[in-house]
């Protein structure tokens, strides 16, 4: 039995050899298992993705109002400075600083 099946439910193994398959042949297994581990461990990194997180409650909200639902507690005559919301996000070693502890500006 291969570390990856031990450390990896199967179901999950199987969703991800088509992915495998699509790799470089030439490429050692145990790299591309390495290469799939580290794109998953850095998807929130990738291109687009803070964009996609922050945008996504307004355009889900904009599909809403498309689709014609109404909300009781509508906003419609109140002050707009009052208004806030709140989102949490985990800080991953990928987006903190050298050391860990806090957000990176960059």
């Amino acid at each position: 039995m291969s570390l990856v099946a031990r450390l990896v439910p199967s179901s999950l193994v199987d969703r991800l050899e088509p992915l495998l398959a699509r790799l470089p042949s030439g490429l050692p297994r145990p790299l591309k298992w390495a290469f799939i581990a580290l794109l998953i461990f850095n998807i929130d990194g990738l291109p687009g993705v803070w964009h996609a997180r922050i945008m996504w409650p307004f355009i889900a909200f904009q599909w809403q109002v498309r689709l014609g639902k109404k909300w009781p507690n509508w906003r419609i005559g109140k002050d707009e400075f009052d208004f806030t919301t709140k989102r949490e996000f985990r800080a991953s070693f990928n987006s903190s600083d050298t050391f860990g502890y806090h957000l990176s500006n960059s």
